[in-house]
């Protein structure tokens, strides 16, 4: 397991607020792991790339929360995610695939908008760090209003497929 180093320095600034959620075993039963504050755990830095790497036992240890919390949780969370999704999706009829773009030779195959080396990950986690579009822009300034919300869009479209793989009881497929 990776981080960017953009998420491994928001990990250990916001400590015990930041939660890594890791999906293993996708190709079978899928099995979701929330790790809190994960910096602690004893990060590798990866030479010549910027993530740091984690084995998976030393995720799987830190899963050791109680089946009824962590259900409750991840309910609670699909259920914000797919709220936020349904109403974003209603007020912005984004078509991100014509900003968004996966090439494995532009930043090791992540996501980015169109034309730049900037990542949707980038956009997202200045979102996150509370940033306004204004200040993304001026940031990136190859960048454009219509991309961040492309970015949003994109990351959408991700994680409502996730939920379907992960959740085909809650009617969702």
């Amino acid at each position: 397991m990776a981080l960017s180093e953009n998420e491994y320095r928001t990990a250990e600034r916001l400590k015990d607020d930041y939660w890594l959620y890791a999906v293993f075993n996708c190709a079978g039963t899928p099995n979701l792991n929330a790790i809190q504050g994960p910096a602690h755990l004893g990060w590798n830095p990866v030479v010549n790339v910027e993530h740091h790497q984690l084995d998976v036992a030393s995720i799987l240890k830190q899963t050791d929360i109680d089946d009824r919390k962590m259900k409750a949780r991840t309910g609670f969370l699909i259920f914000l995610a797919l709220v936020f999704l349904s109403t974003f999706m209603r007020t912005k009829q984004m078509v991100w695939q014509d900003r968004i773009t996966v090439d494995p030779l532009v930043c090791h195959g992540k996501a980015c908008v169109k034309g730049t080396r900037v990542m949707v990950s980038v956009a997202l986690d200045n979102l996150a760090e509370n940033l306004s579009a204004d200040e993304i822009l001026a940031s990136y300034p190859s960048l454009t209003r219509a991309d961040i919300e492309a970015a949003i869009a994109y990351a959408a479209f991700v994680f409502e497929r996730v939920v379907r793989r992960l959740s085909p009881d809650h009617g969702l497929s």
